[in-house]
């Protein structure tokens, strides 16, 4: 998942870098795969069961550099949602990954009062995902100027809308964690407190959404 989505956001940039990216990385990794299964097999999961949670806390660092080296790319390279439909479907993509990262991580979180580099890495990373959460919901509101209204502009207006919130809510409470005002028990009620936002948004475009679009 994560090479996919670095070569799909680079690659327009970079044209021709599946190439060399496979030939280097891809290979290395293939061959590095079994080593690092039986080395997290012996030392992490015969020992642990959130087996999801770990392997969010060991990409999140990866997912941090690839969404900071993005952002220093495409604004040097004049990448733009606003016209590349493409490029806001995988922003988008790079949202839900990261915040379904994140919920992973904090409900494996550990009970230290003190915060670690897994928090700071987790804290600068919905930093950065803001940045890109505003940039997506600005290139839609955009194409909703532009092109008019369908529904699945509004579909995706309302969850970048209902993501941004809960984009803010997690970092201003890894804020607090990070500067000692809060505990984690603060970030996981931000965490899980905002899932039922989802479900009534889910609600909204299965049953209203429709009956609005077929009376318009």
């Amino acid at each position: 998942m994560f090479s996919g989505l670095a070569l799909a956001l680079f690659s327009p940039l970079w044209p021709g870098l599946e190439e060399p990216y496979m030939e280097n990385l891809g290979v290395v990794g293939a061959a590095a795969l079994p080593v690092a299964a039986a080395f997290l097999h012996e030392r992490v999961f015969a020992v642990r069961l959130g087996i999801a949670a770990v392997l969010a806390r060991l990409f999140a660092p990866l997912f941090l550099l690839l969404v900071l080296g993005y952002l220093a790319v495409a604004l040097l390279g004049g990448a733009s949602p606003f016209m590349d439909r493409d490029l806001l479907i995988l922003l988008n993509a790079l949202l839900v990954v990261v915040l379904g990262m994140t919920l992973l991580s904090v409900a494996e979180g550990r009970g230290a009062t003190r915060p670690g580099w897994p928090e700071a890495i987790l804290g600068t990373l919905l930093a950065a995902m803001l940045v890109l959460d505003l940039a997506a919901l600005s290139s839609i509101l955009f194409r909703l100027a532009a092109y008019g209204f369908t529904p699945n502009r509004v579909v995706v207006l309302g969850a970048n809308l209902v993501i941004l919130g809960h984009l803010a809510w997690l970092a201003w409470s890894f804020l607090g964690l990070l500067r000692g005002a809060s505990e984690l028990g603060a970030v996981r009620r931000a965490a899980t407190a905002y899932l039922p936002l989802y479900v009534a948004w889910a609600a909204l475009v299965a049953f209203l959404l429709p009956w609005l679009f077929r009376l318009a």
